[in-house]
């Protein structure tokens, strides 16, 4: 499961605390399409020079295609913990 998923969305995934294996096995249909749309994503080099100068700044919000899908299940898994 996690060796096919990109390494900018794994760095994304690492700072918002989300577990690769757990979403993939949780939120199966919900993590293949976030898989997807981040190696298509237009603002790739604005990711990368997001995740190197300030990786908790929330500027990645505006751009990124997965955002909405990230932040629901970071308050998903807050719930349940």
């Amino acid at each position: 499961m996690s060796d096919d998923v990109d390494h900018l969305l794994r760095d994304r995934l690492k700072i918002l605390m989300l577990d690769v294996e757990t979403i993939g096995r949780d939120f199966p249909e919900v993590f293949n399409r976030v898989k997807t749309n981040c190696p298509r994503c237009g603002d790739r080099q604005a990711c990368v020079l997001d995740l190197q100068s300030d990786p908790n700044a929330e500027v990645w919000q505006a751009y990124c295609p997965n955002a909405e899908v990230l932040n629901t299940l970071v308050a998903l898994l807050e719930l349940n913990h």
